[in-house]
């Protein structure tokens, strides 16, 4: 019984990408996608890739985009990524929590603790700055991490595949080698746990952020 639940539970996996907030195909920014591409189709056919289907549904659901062998390449690629992710990272991955907790340790024994006041407007000004650099850590770490992807030939080995797409559709984004999603996984978690441990030294508890959903108001923008 408890392997047929895990292997129930896998099964759920790729279709929990869908009503996660955290992911980028979450079913409300897939929808917000397809109302761009509405504002796109409705420019003309004069503005739309030459070839394409005419009507919006036929345009957007182009079956030699959707089933095209690069795109079939991703679907399974996401599935064994994600696979991988249940099975394997829950366990073994580096907590943001665990991190935040050593910086702030780590600060409080070389510098000793320090005291600041959050009441009143002051915290809703920690609130933001705390979201606003929470979320420019994490893009610079990104830009920097797919910067060393690319310049280190032996990263870029690895990369590359997720380079290698011939159609592009919204799965593409996880075409990735399961070493680099390793590796955007434990950027993740450093870089957002040297963050809220450096807040936690000077803030302490009172630390709080700005989200939607769970999920840095910033980053719920861009996504």
């Amino acid at each position: 019984m408890d392997l047929l639940a895990t292997l129930s539970d896998l099964a759920l996996v790729p279709l929990s990408y869908l009503w996660s907030p955290t992911r980028r195909v979450y079913l409300p920014f897939m929808l917000l996608a397809a109302a761009l591409a509405w504002v796109v189709y409705r420019r003309g056919p004069g503005r739309r890739p030459e070839g394409q289907p005419p009507g919006l549904l036929a345009w957007m659901l182009n079956p030699r985009v959707w089933w095209h062998p690069s795109a079939r390449l991703d679907y399974k690629v996401f599935l064994i990524d994600s696979f991988l992710r249940a099975l394997v990272l829950p366990g073994g991955r580096v907590s943001t929590a665990a991190v935040a907790a050593a910086v702030s340790v780590a600060l409080r024994l070389g510098f000793g603790p320090a005291e600041a006041s959050s009441a009143g407007t002051e915290r809703l000004w920690l609130a933001l700055s705390f979201t606003l650099a929470m979320f420019l850590v994490g893009d610079l770490t990104r830009y920097l991490l797919h910067l060393w992807l690319h310049r280190s030939p032996f990263l870029w080995e690895i990369h590359k595949v997720h380079h290698s797409a011939e159609v592009l559709t919204p799965m593409t984004i996880y075409r990735n080698h399961p070493v680099e999603s390793l590796l955007y996984t434990l950027r993740a978690a450093l870089s957002s746990g040297l963050v809220t441990g450096g807040f936690l030294f000077i803030y302490g508890t009172a630390l709080s952020g700005l989200d939607v959903l769970g999920i840095n108001v910033f980053g719920f923008a861009f996504n």
